[in-house]
């Protein structure tokens, strides 16, 4: 009986079985696992799949693998050469039809229809056939068409559709296309409709894209200065552009843009004390990080002159109320 029909009239876990049996001395219970009966059902249907030979017989899948590659049954099928007629119809669905689609009606795997192709010289043609001419016309037409929605048009995955435009040399859709003013005069016309509503006018724009030509026709925008956002910092919008205040502030006070790599450090590190002597504008990111690490060679003076302690149950730093510098 194996272990865990045992285990299901006892109650017990199948481990638990096979663990008191070792116990007891009796034989290895996975020696006597196969009957003849069940040895000879497995030759007889070496064509059938080693999951249904497991359920057909009550035994685990690795089992049903184990003696199948006992008795030199491990193959699932038998080798199907291929025909002059199977190559034929290979030639014909290519250019029409996926490679998995063609191993369902061919009654083989898709990996041995890959194959199939490659040794008949189809794996590079393949896709050129899939390709009709007024599809390419149509891509050529609309070079700044957005990949996704070329595809969707075309019935072809976003994936072919950046492929076929690399092969035609076409411009890559991560460049940006300058709006023209045509375009301009729909979006000035279109101003009052929803964000939502402008992208559907122009669904070969990015939505950055089609908001970035929105405001710069002049539509009005929610009044976010001063707004305070989840990283602390307050933001403002000089002609539309969200900006971080405290940068732009420090800008004002060296007189100059700040470089991307200079970074803005609030001296007494409230993020939204903004005033220009709580600003020091440092060369990069690197000297940002000194002066914060800075603070830790502070602390071993602060605690021993008693102005800052340490509190245990918290697990944090704090400033005695007793003293009074502070």
């Amino acid at each position: 009986m194996e272990a865990s029909v045992a285990a299901a009239e006892l109650k017990r876990t199948a481990d638990a079985v096979r663990g008191h049996r070792r116990m007891l001395g009796m034989p290895n219970f996975r020696s006597n696992l196969w009957t003849e009966a069940q040895t000879r059902f497995v030759k007889d249907n070496p064509d059938m799949p080693a999951n249904d030979v497991a359920k057909k017989l009550g035994k685990t899948l690795y089992a049903a693998q184990s003696k199948r590659r006992e008795l030199g049954l491990s193959r699932k099928t038998k080798h199907i050469p291929w025909s002059t007629a199977d190559d034929a119809r290979v030639a014909e669905w290519t250019p029409k039809m996926r490679a998995k689609d063609i191993a369902g009606r061919m009654g083989r795997t898709t990996a041995s229809v890959h194959i199939r192709q490659r040794h008949l010289g189809l794996s590079k043609t393949c896709s050129e056939l899939s390709w009709t001419d007024d599809q390419v016309t149509f891509m050529k037409d609309n070079p700044y068409m957005r990949a996704t929605t070329m595809a969707a048009q075309m019935g072809k995955t976003p994936g072919a559709v950046r492929s076929k435009r690399r092969k035609l040399g076409m411009p890559n859709l991560q460049e940006k296309k300058p709006w023209t003013e045509e375009e301009l005069d729909v979006v000035r016309s279109n101003k009052h409709l929803k964000l939502a509503e402008l992208y559907k006018l122009f669904p070969y724009r990015s939505k950055a894209s089609v908001c970035w030509a929105a405001t710069n026709v002049g539509r009005p925008r929610k009044n976010l200065k001063g707004m305070t956002f989840a990283n602390g910092y307050k933001h403002v919008y000089p002609g539309g552009e969200r900006t971080l205040e405290h940068r732009l502030l420090a800008a004002e006070k060296i007189g100059r843009p700040l470089d991307r790599n200079e970074q803005v450090h609030h001296i007494d590190h409230d993020k939204t004390n903004n005033d220009l002597g709580n600003l020091d504008v440092l060369p990069n990111q690197s000297a940002h990080m000194k002066v914060e690490a800075s603070i830790s060679k502070v602390v071993p003076r602060l605690m021993k002159s008693g102005a800052l302690a340490y509190d245990r149950d918290t697990h944090a730093y704090f400033i005695p109320k007793n003293d009074r510098a502070f």
